[in-house]
C-alpha cells in the first residue's frame, strides 16, 4: 500500500484549501479552519493541498507549522507559536528574521519566544498584546517577499496565550502574502471550551472560512479501500469496511492493512492493531512514548526511559517500520493521535503515574538548570503523577516565565493552579509563589482583564469564602470582585463592593490599606463625575 494515496470524497475541501493558498500568491490574506473529528483527515487534506499548490506556484510557500499539544489545564505559553517562528527562522535565515523584527523592542518581545534570537535588549512592559504585535510585524514583513503558509495544529488543545494571540492575528492580517490554516476536532468544543469564543470572533471576518470535514459515504469507503489495495473491492467487503469504519477515513486505512485478518469488534482494537503486534521491546518504547505525548523529543524521550530494561534504538527501529510512530525533527511523533491516546488509555494506573514521574524529573531538572520553557509541562506531568508539592513548585516557575513573556492568560491559569494546590501543600512549598494574596489579588485581575469577568468573579468570592483573611484583605478582595462584578451586572452592583472596600479600611494607616482605600476613592470618585460610564479599567497589572 502507498503511503499516500490519492484524496477520497474530498473536491469541494480541497479546492477552498488551494483557492486560499493562491490568493495568498496574489497579496490577499486568508484563514482557513479545518473542522473535523479525530482520523477524519485533516492533516493528509492539507498535504495534498500544499504538494499540488507548491507544484505550480508562481511563488514558492515557505510552510512552518506550530502543533499544540495536550499538558491539560494549562498549555505552555505560546507553545505552537514557538516552533512556528523556529521554521520561519530556519526556513528564511535567522538573519532575515531578525531584520523582519524592525527594531531592538520587537526583537527583544520575539526573543522570549524564540531563544535564538537573544539579545541584549530589555523586554519592553506591557501585556500579551505586544506580543501579538510583535509577531505580527515579523509576519507582515516576511510576507513582503514570501509566501507565509503558517499552519496551526490541534487547534483544540492551544494554550490561553496562543489563542489570545490568534484572536488578535487572525482578525488583522496585516500581511501580503499569507495564508494561516488551523485545524481542530469539533467534538473536543464541549461548553466552555476556550475555542469556542475566539472560533465566534473569527467566523465574522470574511477573511476566514471554515472546512467541515465529514465522514466518506459508502461509495467514499469503497473508493479509498480500492486505492489503498490496488484492485477493486467487492460489495460485501466494502459493507464491512463501512460498518466497522462508520466512514472514518484513518479506521478506513488500518482495516485494509490488516488484509484477511479477522476485523476489530471496535474502533479502539482497530487503533491499536498496529501496536498489539509489536513484541514486547518495541511495545515498552511505544507506552513511554504515550506518557510524554503525541511528540517526545529524542533527548527528553532517552531519559526517561533511562534505568528501564529496554533497547530504545530497536524498539524505536521496530514501531517505526510499524508505521506505529515516525521520526519528526528531533524526535518521534505517532503516527496519529489517536494511537497515542489509546496506548495512553490501555495503560495501568500505576504504569502512568511511575512513567509521569520520569518525565516530570527529566523536565524538572532542566528547569532547576535554569530552562524555564519546560516549567509549565513539567508541572502537568508532577500532577498526572500525583506530587502536589513538586507542581507547585514547577507551577510557580511557570508562572513567572509566564509573566516574562507577557503571557497574561497563562499567568491567570497558572495562578489558579497554585491558589487550588495552596492548602495541600507545606508551607515550606507556599514560598515560591509569595504571599496568598498578593497571588490571589493578582490572578482575579489578570483573568478579569483577559475578558473572562465571570470566572474572575468566581474566584474572587471563593477566596473571599476562605477563613481567616485579614480585613485588609477582604477590602482588597472586594475591590477586585467590584471591578469584575461592573462588567456583568453593572456599575452600580461593582461599586456596591468597592463601598464595602472602603468601608473596611477607613481609618486604618497601614500603607496597604490606604493603598486599597486610595484606589477605591478613586473609582468612586470618577463614577461620580461621569455616572454613565464604567469606572476606568486598570491597564497595568499589580502583583
Amino acid at each position: 500500500m502507498g503511503a499516500e494515496v490519492a484524496l477520497v470524497g474530498r473536491g469541494e475541501e480541497l479546492a477552498v484549501l488551494t483557492d486560499a493558498l493562491a490568493e495568498g500568491v496574489t497579496g490577499r490574506a486568508r484563514v482557513v479552519l479545518l473542522r473535523g473529528e479525530a482520523g477524519i483527515g485533516k492533516t493528509r487534506l492539507l498535504t495534498e493541498a500544499l504538494a499540488r499548490h507548491t507544484a505550480g506556484a508562481a511563488m514558492a510557500p515557505v510552510v512552518a507549522t506550530g502543533q499544540c499539544v495536550d499538558l491539560g489545564t494549562i498549555g505552555a505559553p505560546f507553545a505552537p507559536v514557538r516552533r512556528l517562528l523556529h521554521e520561519l527562522g530556519q526556513a528564511v535565515g535567522e538573519t532575515d528574521l531578525r531584520r523582519a523584527a524592525g527594531s531592538p523592542a520587537v526583537l527583544a518581545t520575539l526573543a522570549t519566544l524564540v531563544p535564538e534570537l537573544r539579545t541584549d535588549e530589555p523586554v519592553p512592559p506591557g501585556s500579551g498584546d505586544y506580543v501579538a504585535e510583535a509577531v505580527e510585524r515579523v509576519i507582515e514583513a516576511l510576507s513582503q517577499d514570501h509566501h507565509l503558509v503558517l499552519v496551526i495544529e490541534d487547534l483544540h488543545w492551544a494554550d490561553a496565550a496562543t489563542l489570545a494571540l490568534l484572536r488578535t492575528f487572525a482578525s488583522t492580517l496585516r500581511g501580503r502574502h499569507l495564508t494561516l490554516i488551523g485545524s481542530y476536532r469539533g467534538e473536543d468544543l464541549g461548553r466552555g471550551h476556550p475555542l469556542r469564543s475566539v472560533l465566534v470572533e473569527l467566523e465574522r471576518n470574511r477573511a476566514v472560512t471554515t472546512v467541515e470535514l465529514t465522514r466518506l459515504d459508502a461509495d467514499g469507503v469503497a473508493d479509498q479501500a480500492s486505492r489503498l489495495l490496488g484492485r477493486e473491492v467487492g460489495p460485501e467487503e466494502a459493507a464491512r469496511l463501512v460498518a466497522r469504519s462508520e466512514g472514518v477515513p484513518f479506521f478506513v486505512e488500518e482495516l485494509v492493512r490488516l488484509g484477511d485478518a479477522p476485523l476489530p469488534s471496535t474502533l479502539r482494537d482497530v487503533v491499536l492493531a498496529r501496536v498489539d503486534g509489536l513484541d514486547a521491546n518495541p511495545r515498552a518504547v511505544v507506552d513511554v512514548l504515550a506518557v510524554g505525548g503525541v511528540f517526545v523529543a529524542h533527548d527528553v524521550l532517552a531519559a526517561a526511559a533511562q534505568g528501564r530494561p529496554l533497547d530504545l534504538d530497536a524498539g524505536l527501529a521496530s514501531a517505526v517500520w510499524a508505521g506505529v510512530i515516525q521520526p519528526e525533527g528531533d524526535g518521534y511523533a505517532f503516527r496519529h493521535a489517536l494511537i497515542q491516546e489509546a496506548v495512553y488509555d490501555e495503560l495501568l494506573s500505576g504504569q502512568r503515574l511511575a512513567l509521569h514521574r520520569a518525565y516530570a524529573t527529566v523536565l524538572q531538572a532542566r528547569v532547576d538548570g535554569g530552562d524555564a520553557g519546560p516549567a509549565v509541562e513539567a508541572a502537568a506531568h508532577w500532577v498526572a503523577a500525583r506530587d502536589d508539592e513538586a507542581a507547585f513548585r514547577a507551577t510557580a516557575v511557570a508562572l513567572r516565565q509566564a509573566r516574562r513573556a507577557l503571557a497574561v492568560p497563562t499567568e491567570a491559569q497558572c495562578g489558579e493552579r497554585l491558589l487550588a494546590l495552596w492548602d495541600k501543600v507545606a508551607p515550606t512549598t507556599r514560598v515560591s509563589a509569595g504571599e496568598f494574596m498578593a497571588l490571589a489579588a493578582r490572578t482575579v485581575n489578570v483573568i478579569r482583564i483577559s475578558g473572562e469577568v465571570r470566572r474572575a468573579m468566581r474566584l474572587a468570592e471563593e477566596v473571599l469564602a476562605r477563613e481567616g483573611l485579614t480585613t485588609v484583605d477582604r477590602a482588597r478582595m472586594e475591590l477586585e470582585l467590584g471591578l469584575a462584578q461592573v462588567g456583568v451586572q453593572g456599575t452600580e452592583a461593582g461599586l456596591r463592593h468597592v463601598r464595602e472596600a472602603e468601608r473596611l479600611v477607613a481609618g486604618l494607616d497601614e500603607p496597604d490599606a490606604m493603598r486599597v482605600r486610595s484606589e477605591a476613592l478613586a473609582l468612586l470618585g470618577a463614577t461620580a463625575v461621569t455616572p454613565r460610564r464604567r469606572p476606568p479599567r486598570r491597564a497595568r497589572l499589580r502583583g
